[in-house]
């Protein structure tokens, strides 16, 4: 058979004569392995300890037979006999025959201890230590081939590293999507984010119009309106209100009093009598109560007088231009509050349009700078696009600055803010609109009131020249009356009557026709000062209102700035965005898609290495550590335990021949007959153990000869021609091998790391200039690939013939070397120590027979024997019996003491 790993061919087992030419068709495993005919072979092979332990046997046997026939016929039938026909061989030990037998029997013990001595030296105590040794090589070599391999796997993951620093280039320096970002936000801002700046310009002029003209004017009116209504109108009216208010008091004095008396008069009875006294006592009352009627007169006379002047002297034209001055400022306030909010909403939004798109563009020159400087050169159309996106930033900014445009929007802000009149004008007006309804509705009715005011002044100038007279009748009249005193009294009351009745009808009338003037007048009298209050507060708040007119922002720069900023955006071209928009899509697509491809198949390469590698430490170095873990203790406990019991039968040997040697020699026969028992039972284990060892020996011959054979019908079909490779370095090359049998693909490693140098390095090199971050990241990459290269063939160099194929033959060493070499050396001991003990169990036979062959002495012989006087033999005492005098003075057995009654023992 060629497909053989020869190991130690001259190994001394394979010498062992019972072992012979190995089996060619040995193979347990196979179906058709006819173990019977295998089993027969083995037992032709291992006849010779088949026979020793056989040979023991008998011997055994025979020993047994020998001493229980001796035993019975001793107990039972020739006792008596037997002592007497063993008198005549007293002397049998001590003859020459018996000599030479304990000399050979000696000399066989010595020979058969030093030979133990030696087998018990030569046992190897560290059998299984040297196994265990061959499984941590074979494992540390695995070990070190796995870790090779992940170190492989760690440079071709290099590659991925190297794709990942190229990846972060290209989102974080480059980072297409950031600035596709900026460009769209830039052509967001540009598109939808800005103002419709003809509709802002216009209202930016009309504001400042109204700034500058239309407000100034409508201020300048209502401060004139403010001088005309307190010259005119308010002034003027002061007094007349004052009269009328004083007159419509004494008017309504007059009322009471007046009635008060014209019922007096009219309740004087036509003649004397005492009712008569009584209502003279009345008029008395009264005419105290009227009194004197010239401040009054007075009064009314003022009344009249003032009515003239609030006719004459009283306009209402400057109410009217004052409500006008307000409505007109009103309005252009409203209009531009609303105008004002407007522009201030759009130049918000043109300020956020301008914070948003700012970044942008500051992101987007920042990144092409970058790039431009430390990736790739942007061609000349990028460049210039980029330039002209640059002008746009700097009109921005030049517009954005001092004040802000948010700043901006929040001065037009707080200018809507202060364009409202300080004072309250819709109180102020609606005050001058009632007070000009009560001053025309006054001076409507003046021209009659004057006339009813007038005749009551002649009515009560008529009264007032009567009552002297009534007077001093009223004082001379006595008390009680007289007839006479009274019609003197009627003479000058009579006459008064009718004066006084037209006086108080007067008066009502006055009263009645003119509550609307009085009620117009006191409203007026109300009002007045809260509208001269009002009037002064409104002057001064439009000094301040024109000193916050003076400082609100100058619109027309606002304008002029505006304008520059559109005049920039309508220079860019339409397609300004465009250039570079298509090239950052190409380097994103180009580089993209190289890091995409390259890190998809090279990860690939490497979950699949990865998982094969991963799989082979799970598979083999996992149970190298599970068999370590489940038996390396166990199998040393076992093998020291081989080890002491082996040692224990060697020493059990030793003694047990020892001990026959010197029970021999001391003519112990019980000692001899024991040892010779003991000692057979010793051999027979000893013939057993060589047996299986002989038997064991046959089948690791056999099993080390046909080993590949069998392995190579186990292993996978496709893996055969690896196995084959490792086992006998046939086939190759090893590459080839291994990616047929679909172990490891080290082609498509070193194909990835070559596809990885052409399409990253060589293609990118081709299309752009590189620049100094780009090409450091090119020049790792060929690096690692130059690396990856050298590694994949320390790789196959590891993993070759020559670093595998040894660990192979020092596992087969150790199995069909070691162990057998171990088991034949013990199987040698065991087989020679048999040999010679069998010898000695001869001699040890012939001795114990000389012993059987001398007369008894005791029960069980369990004397040691001297050379005797005749007259001792054969005299075995009745242990019960009372020693006589003879039996004192001459002892049986000289120098031993006696014995106890006879037993079953085999002796």
């Amino acid at each position: 058979m060629t497909d053989v790993v020869k190991v130690c061919p001259a190994a001394a087992w394979r010498k062992a004569p019972f072992v012979g030419d190995p089996s060619e068709d040995f193979d347990p495993t196979a179906d058709d392995f006819d173990t019977q005919a295998y089993g027969e072979e083995v037992v032709k092979k291992n006849v010779a300890s088949i026979v020793f332990v056989a040979v023991i046997s008998a011997f055994l046997l025979f020993f047994l037979l020998w001493r229980f026939t001796r035993s019975m016929c001793i107990l039972c039938c020739c006792k008596g006999s037997c002592d007497k026909k063993r008198e005549k061989n007293a002397n049998v030990l001590w003859t020459k025959k018996a000599f030479v037998v304990s000399i050979l029997l000696v000399a066989v013990g010595l020979a058969l201890i030093g030979l133990t001595g030696y087998g018990m030296y030569n046992l190897d105590v560290n059998v299984t230590k040297d196994g265990w040794h061959v499984i941590d090589s074979t494992r540390d070599k695995m070990t070190e081939i796995l870790d090779f391999a992940d170190h492989m796997l760690d440079e071709l993951g290099g590659v991925v590293g190297v794709l990942d620093k190229l990846e972060v280039l290209v989102e974080r320096d480059i980072n297409a999507t950031a600035i596709g970002e900026d460009l769209d936000c830039i052509d967001d801002v540009m598109t939808n984010g800005l103002p419709d700046f003809s509709a802002l310009q216009t209202k930016l002029n009309g504001l400042d119009t109204s700034l500058a003209t239309t407000l100034p004017g409508d201020i300048t009116v209502f401060k004139t309106g403010l001088v005309d209504l307190k010259t005119n109108t308010l002034d003027p009216m002061t007094v007349p209100v004052d009269a009328i208010s004083s007159a419509k008091a004494s008017i309504t004095t007059l009322q009471t009093d007046m009635g008060d008396y014209n019922d007096a008069l009219n309740a004087l009875p036509a003649s004397h009598s005492a009712a008569a006294d009584i209502a003279v006592g009345n008029l008395q009352t009264a005419h105290n109560n009227l009194g004197d009627l010239n401040p009054h007169i007075t009064k009314l006379q003022a009344l009249s007088t003032g009515l003239q002047s609030f006719a004459d002297d009283v306009s209402t034209t400057p109410i009217d231009d004052v409500d006008s001055a307000i409505t007109s400022i009103t309005a252009t306030l409203n209009s531009m509050s609303t105008d004002l909010t407007d522009v201030a909403g759009d130049v918000r939004t043109l300020s956020t349009s301008f914070d948003d798109m700012n970044p942008c563009f500051n992101s987007l020159m920042d990144r092409m700078t970058v790039i431009n400087r430390t990736i790739i050169g942007l061609p000349e159309a990028v460049n210039t696009a980029v330039l002209q996106l640059a002008d746009v930033t700097n009109a921005i900014d030049d517009v954005n600055s001092d004040p802000t445009l948010a700043e901006l929007a929040d001065e037009l802000d707080g200018l809507v803010d202060s364009l409202e009149l300080p004072g309250d004008t819709g109180s102020f007006s609606s005050d001058l609109s009632a007070a000009k309804t009560n001053i025309e509705s006054v001076q409507s009715q003046s021209a009659a009131m004057r006339t009813e005011v007038d005749n009551i002044v002649t009515q009560l100038q008529d009264v007032n020249s009567g009552l002297g007279a009534v007077k001093s009748q009223l004082d001379s009249y006595p008390n009680p009356g007289t007839s006479g005193a009274y019609t003197a009294l009627l003479a000058v009351t009579n006459p008064m009557k009718p004066k006084v009745q037209n006086a108080v009808n007067g008066l009502n009338d006055v009263t009645t026709n003119n509550a609307a003037t009085f009620t117009a007048v006191d409203t007026l009298e109300s009002t007045l000062p809260t509208i001269t209050s009002n009037l002064e507060t409104q002057k001064g708040s439009l000094d301040s209102f024109d000193a916050e007119l003076a400082a609100a922002p100058d619109l027309g720069a606002i304008v002029s700035s505006l304008d520059s900023v559109v005049t920039t955006f309508d220079d860019l071209p339409s397609d300004v965005l465009e250039e570079p928009k298509t090239l950052i899509t190409e380097i994103d697509t180009q580089f993209g898609g190289i890091i995409g491809n390259v890190t998809e198949s090279t990860q690939s390469s490497l979950d699949e290495v990865g998982t094969q590698i991963a799989d082979t430490r799970k598979d083999v170095l996992s149970e190298f550590e599970t068999l370590k873990d489940d038996y390396e203790e166990d199998s040393e406990k076992y093998n020291k335990q081989v080890y002491q019991s082996t040692l224990v039968l060697y020493v059990l040997s030793m003694f047990f021949s020892v001990g026959l040697v010197v029970f021999v020699v001391m003519h112990f026969q019980f000692g001899v007959g024991l040892t010779i028992f003991l000692l057979l039972i010793v051999l027979f284990f000893y013939f057993l153990i060589a047996t299986v060892l002989g038997t064991v020996l046959i089948m690791a011959n056999d099993g080390c000869h046909n080993l590949e054979r069998m392995a190579l019908e186990q292993v996978d079909e496709k893996m055969v021609p690896l196995a084959r490779y490792y086992l006998f370095d046939e086939g190759g090359p090893l590459r080839q091998i291994l990616n047929d049998t679909g172990t490891v693909d080290l082609d498509t490693v070193l194909d990835q790391a070559t596809e990885v140098k052409d399409e990253f390095v060589d293609q990118i090199r081709n299309d752009y200039e590189t620049k100094e971050k780009l090409n450091n990241i090119m020049d790792e990459m060929s690096n690692v690939t130059d690396t990856l290269v050298v590694l994949v063939d320390q790789l196959e160099g590891k993993v070759s013939y020559d670093s595998i194929n040894p660990l192979y033959v020092l596992t087969k060493e150790y199995f069909c070397c070691k162990l057998p070499d171990v088991m034949h050396q013990i199987w040698r001991d065991l087989t020679y120590i048999g040999v010679l003990g069998l010898v000695l169990l001869f001699f040890g036979f012939i001795g114990l027979h000389f012993l059987d062959m001398m007369p008894r002495v005791d029960c069980c012989g369990c004397t040691c024997r001297r050379k005797p006087s005749a007259s001792s033999y054969g005299k075995i005492p009745n242990p019960t019996s009372t020693p006589t005098k003879a039996s004192t003075s001459a002892p049986l057995i000289p120098d031993t003491p006696t014995r106890g009654q006879i037993d079953t023992t085999l002796v």
